[in-house]
């Protein structure tokens, strides 16, 4: 789910442009004059389901933002530094940042539940958009080649209602 947190942070300034482009392809579908009434109907359709989810995910990353105040900042660091390199900009331990955002992406992630979205939701909703999907790789890739603490620094929600884990 952490990675998920982050693609929608790092998607939420293009959220505005990205509902105004699927808008206005949209209308192009909509004013096609060639094709049946069905075929454009379909594609309308499609069209209109996807800047549906792009209006979600921006309701959902606002949230999320809310709900984790002022330290989002660290989070918005954390799409392109590493948490080394966020300790050593703020002159604290590593250990101390590591587990501030957890914690931050713990208390997003235990909103985002709450709103009804998990992991799994979150993938079939979002993944087959390609913006998201592309984001979401590069996260993930980004942040598996950074070096990790030791299991019994971390600890992550693995749902709802469950307790804290070891990871």
């Amino acid at each position: 789910m952490e990675i998920w947190i982050l693609t929608l942070l790092a998607l939420r300034p293009k959220f505005g442009s990205m509902a105004q482009m699927y808008e206005k392809r949209a209308e192009r579908e909509a004013l096609n004059m060639t094709d049946d009434a069905y075929t454009v109907f379909e594609r309308l359709s499609l069209t209109n389901d996807v800047k549906r989810r792009v209006v979600n995910a921006s309701v959902l990353c606002e949230r999320a933002v809310c709900a984790l105040g002022d330290d989002v900042r660290y989070l918005e660091q954390y799409l392109t530094l590493s948490a080394a390199d966020i300790a050593e900009s703020e002159g604290c331990s590593r250990i101390k940042i590591y587990r501030l955002l957890k914690r931050l992406l713990c208390a997003a992630a235990k909103k985002l539940y709450a709103l009804g979205y998990d992991e799994d939701k979150m993938r079939r909703d979002y993944n087959d958009v390609p913006l998201f999907a592309k984001t979401y790789a590069r996260i993930k890739r980004a942040k598996s080649k950074e070096r990790k603490m030791p299991p019994s620094k971390l600890s992550f929600v693995t749902a709802p209602n469950a307790a804290v884990a070891s990871v």
